[in-house]
């Protein structure tokens, strides 16, 4: 977490989502097929990631860390995703919530203040914690039906129970670091910000109102 303190708030968001990403996809080619110990392993690490991500985001100091640390929780959904939906799920799932959280640790870093920018930021962490009508919520959607349907009697409860409890702690801890920003005294925000953080979030807004289709339009691009 040092080394995050000590980068540019750009550099630290990168790192935070990106590189986690490419390396979690990397170690979904390595899940045997007919399943297993190494896949119920598999499933243990997407709970605890789940779980202990969003726990430790409750706990930090600054809304930057928070954010840092949700991220763990995302990759514990993009874990879970790919089990049967495949590496084109779990891109997919990934290129949402990367999206939306780097689009998020920019608004945090300089909030956009005022009716239309708090609008904004709040629809960017409603996409991070699958509040409707963004995009993010269709994706836990999709994400909860894959496991309702093929997960094993067993695994299936712990898995899905995982993903409700942390869709809870989402709430929570989303809301607190919104209200964070909003008890804060706002400043002057560059047009260049507001643009990209309007451009982002009507991006998300677009597709969460397309739905199911709109998640299935970017995976023909994956």
């Amino acid at each position: 977490m040092g080394l995050y303190r000590t980068l540019p708030l750009a550099w630290g968001a990168w790192f935070s989502v990106v590189p986690k990403g490419a390396l979690l996809l990397n170690f979904i080619y390595l899940l045997p097929e007919e399943g297993g110990a190494s896949l119920f392993l598999w499933y243990v690490f997407g709970v605890f990631s789940l779980l202990g991500g969003y726990a430790a985001a409750w706990a930090a100091s600054t809304p930057t860390e928070m954010l840092f640390w949700g991220t763990f929780a995302q990759a514990g959904y993009m874990v879970l995703a790919s089990v049967y939906g495949g590496e084109e799920s779990a891109a997919a799932f990934w290129l949402v919530y990367g999206w939306a959280s780097l689009l998020s640790f920019l608004y945090v870093d300089r909030p956009w203040r005022g009716r239309l920018g708090d609008s904004v930021g709040l629809l960017l962490l409603s996409n991070l914690a699958a509040l409707p009508p963004v995009l993010g919520f269709w994706v836990k959607v999709g994400l909860f039906w894959v496991g309702l349907r093929h997960l094993p009697p067993g695994v299936r409860e712990m898995v899905v129970g995982a993903a409700a409890l942390a869709t809870l702690a989402g709430f929570a801890v989303y809301g607190k670091l919104l209200w964070r920003i909003w008890d804060q005294p706002g400043e002057p925000v560059p047009f260049w910000r507001r643009v990209v953080y309007g451009v982002g979030t009507v991006g998300l807004l677009g597709l969460g109102f397309w739905g199911l289709a709109g998640l299935q339009s970017l995976k023909r691009f994956l």
